[in-house]
């Protein structure tokens, strides 16, 4: 008798705190959506500048060559093996 009991108010306390994490996740999710909506609105017209852009043949990505310590690491291992392979 005690385990129904006990499986009973388990089984409660599990559907309220699903109820109460389902809220929550709600919650979040239309707060994220609040956040979303002034980028959203000015998406397509960013998109638009840069087809323009990439149509007039101007289009430029900047972006660092060794943008992690270990790109730069790796590339001066590689190059100073060929250096080694080729000097000896």
């Amino acid at each position: 008798m005690g385990t129904l009991v006990t499986r009973v108010l388990v089984s409660a306390l599990f559907i309220a705190a699903l109820g109460w994490l389902a809220g929550r996740l709600r919650g979040i999710r239309q707060s994220w959506a609040r956040a979303l909506v002034p980028i959203l609105r000015r998406l397509p017209h960013r998109l638009d500048r840069i087809t323009e852009i990439a149509e007039q043949g101007a289009l430029t990505v900047k972006a660092p060559l060794f943008a992690d310590v270990r790109d730069e690491r790796l590339v001066v291992r590689v190059v100073a093996a060929i250096l080694r392979d080729c000097v000896i």
